[in-house]
């Protein structure tokens, strides 16, 4: 499904009563193709408690669902300390692959599998804190941007906008690379909502502008 297109928005939803009160409700997002055409939904399973409580270490589980409502990605963690992780899971529950937060001194880092023996790796530059990179063996394969929602959904929502592009764009400076399977691109779709959760989750919570460098 996903290998039919090079990019997808990835538009988080906001209920009323997280805006006029900042009581924590389960993220939701829509998917959107490069025509702006739903194409999945994803939505968080959590507690209420460990959503007050526990903030972005809370555990959890998000569905990626088709518009008829099947499930076709699972990703879950378990509650942590540190480095977060996401453990996914195709539409039959078998495993498919992992999103892992790693450890960087200087800027972001997570690595990826997608459990058909694929790995990449996404680079987050710290002077460049809307952007991360997806990277196979060194070399640029793909980015996942948060995009500006203007002005009003950025003051008085919580509402994040991710643009994920499953291919690079065309450069010299780029080597040639093989496209990202259709698996990759599942397990790449985890990363951006890892994203949102990792380093925008606590600004949203904190209602400043401000952006996260690193965990919280």
């Amino acid at each position: 499904m996903l290998e039919s297109y090079p990019s997808v928005t990835v538009r988080q939803q906001v209920e009323t009563l997280q805006v006029f009160t900042g009581i924590e409700t389960n993220n939701r997002y829509r998917i959107l193709d490069p025509d702006g055409t739903d194409i999945l939904f994803a939505y968080e399973d959590s507690g209420f408690m460990a959503r007050q409580f526990l903030g972005n270490h809370r555990p959890l589980s998000i569905k990626v669902v088709d518009p008829r409502g099947a499930v076709q990605l699972t990703a879950s963690r378990r509650f942590f300390w540190f480095l977060s992780h996401l453990e996914l899971a195709g539409p039959e529950g078998a495993p498919a692959g992992r999103v892992d937060r790693r450890f960087k001194l200087v800027g972001r880092r997570f690595d990826l599998s997608d459990g058909q023996g694929d790995s990449l790796e996404i680079h987050g530059p710290m002077l460049r804190p809307n952007t991360f990179w997806l990277k196979r063996r060194g070399a640029d394969v793909g980015k996942i941007t948060k995009q500006w929602s203007g002005l009003g959904r950025e003051m008085f929502t919580r509402a994040d906008t991710f643009h994920v592009e499953f291919e690079a764009p065309p450069s010299a400076g780029f080597s040639a690379q093989p496209p990202l399977s259709e698996s990759m691109r599942w397990a790449v779709l985890a990363a951006a909502i890892a994203i949102d959760l990792d380093f925008f989750e606590d600004r949203k919570r904190r209602g400043g502008m401000g952006f996260s460098f690193g965990g919280r």
